[in-house]
């Protein structure tokens, strides 16, 4: 029996979360997806919306969190760039970030442009960018990967 209870907390439905009223990015089980549950830092209760993310193991939910925060601390890093340092700098920077987070290996392409637009640059002046920062050698891409130059 008490095997069996450590296998539920280990599989079921878990249920990856950003916390409207503090911020607080976590998981917790849940029955359902219907199911309401309260927010592990400031109690807050937490319901189902259309783009919540579910885990079938804690192992998924747990890597879910991760993706979550970094995705959520490169957004806040964007932002936090000032709107006057130019357009090509605050793409620079977005790269930097991003491959930051994820140890210095090259990030998709496709991530660096959806970071791009989020922070509010149109997409095809990221290209010109991008395109701009690739001649001048300071980043490399493949169409497929986007690296910082370490010899710049």
């Amino acid at each position: 029996v008490e095997v069996m209870a450590e296998v539920n907390k280990e599989r079921g439905m878990f249920r990856v979360y950003i916390c409207p009223k503090c911020g607080n990015i976590d998981h917790v089980s849940v029955d359902s997806e219907s199911s309401s549950s309260k927010c592990s830092s400031c109690g807050h209760v937490i319901v189902d919306t259309p783009s919540m993310i579910y885990a079938v193991t804690i192992q998924e939910a747990a890597a879910s969190v991760r993706e979550l925060r970094e995705m959520v601390e490169v957004r806040q890093r964007s932002r936090r760039l000032p709107r006057g340092r130019g357009t090509k700098r605050r793409i620079e920077d977005i790269i930097s970030a991003l491959v930051d987070l994820n140890h210095g290996r090259p990030v998709a392409f496709t991530r660096v442009l959806e970071e791009c637009v989020d922070a509010g640059i149109d997409i095809s002046r990221a290209v010109h960018f991008l395109t701009i920062l690739e001649e001048e050698g300071r980043i490399s891409s493949d169409g497929i990967v986007v690296e910082v130059k370490e010899d710049y």
